[in-house]
């Protein structure tokens, strides 16, 4: 009976252990998810201005002054992005992308030398998630290449690219099919083409984008192999620099959620 009872004891201390250790994880990432879109929402208030202006609908394509500080027209809003103050923070931060209806409105970054630090690790450097937007060295940091991806999460509470999920939903697509680009010389607007679940290649070792058979192949080969797609005003021929944002399925980690838009 003691030996019963102790093995008992033992058994209800190895539970109760392991409890007490999946909840401090489990407090943890949430405590830090928390605390990261704390910071975030500071970060904007204090970089960021978007001032209504309802009669300015044109995109200024030109390049803006080679300002730190630029006044940027899209749309219906005059945006300001203080990447002076941005850099402060943090100076990998050399962009902004902003989705109208979704929660996604943050910082780019790009490591110089370890391409995957930003998926696990958070604006401020401190290691765990929801990590940030970020690109890999593959890419130029002015958006001339042909192709551009963009990396994050797809966070449960919706930060990072957890509102995504959206576009697979065409009436959101439709009402919904810009996004843009700010960096400290040019604004860019992209419109969105393509809504498709993929696999997890490495999309920039994958096709050779530096020719445009290769990123043709890319679109054709989405539209033959994806269990489901969206697409509005595709055409898979056409010259327009690509931006893909990237972030793994909710339903299948091993899947990817990729929106193509095209420059305009």
């Amino acid at each position: 009976m003691n030996k019963q009872s102790h093995k008992i004891k033992i058994l209800f201390f190895i539970f109760s252990f392991n409890i007490i250790v999946s909840l401090f994880y489990l407090l943890n990432y949430y405590y830090l998810q928390y605390q990261n879109q704390l910071l975030y929402n500071a970060l904007q208030t204090k970089v960021l201005q978007s001032i209504p202006c309802p009669q300015t609908k044109e995109i200024s394509k030109s390049p803006q002054p080679s300002s730190s500080n630029p006044k940027i027209l899209f749309e219906n809003y005059d945006l300001i992005i203080d990447f002076d103050e941005l850099k402060k923070f943090n100076p990998h931060i050399y962009a902004w992308i902003y989705i109208p209806d979704t929660q996604i409105n943050y910082p780019i970054l790009q490591h110089p030398e370890d391409d995957s630090y930003y998926l696990n690790h958070n604006l401020d450097g401190q290691k765990g998630y929801p990590g940030c937007i970020y690109s890999e060295k593959y890419n130029q940091i002015d958006f001339s290449d042909a192709v551009t991806v963009l990396y994050g999460h797809s966070m449960n509470n919706g930060s990072m690219f957890g509102t995504l999920i959206k576009y697979e939903n065409s009436d959101f697509l439709n009402k919904n099919n810009y996004l843009f680009i700010y960096t400290p010389k040019q604004p860019f607007k992209y419109e969105i083409i393509l809504v498709a679940e993929y696999d997890n290649r490495h999309l920039l070792k994958s096709f050779n984008f530096f020719e445009q058979e290769g990123k043709t192949l890319f679109l054709k080969d989405i539209l033959n192999t994806s269990p489901r797609f969206l697409t509005q005003n595709l055409d898979i021929h056409s010259t327009s620099q690509l931006l893909v944002l990237s972030t793994c399925l909710k339903t299948d980690s091993s899947k990817r959620l990729l929106i193509v838009a095209q420059k305009v």
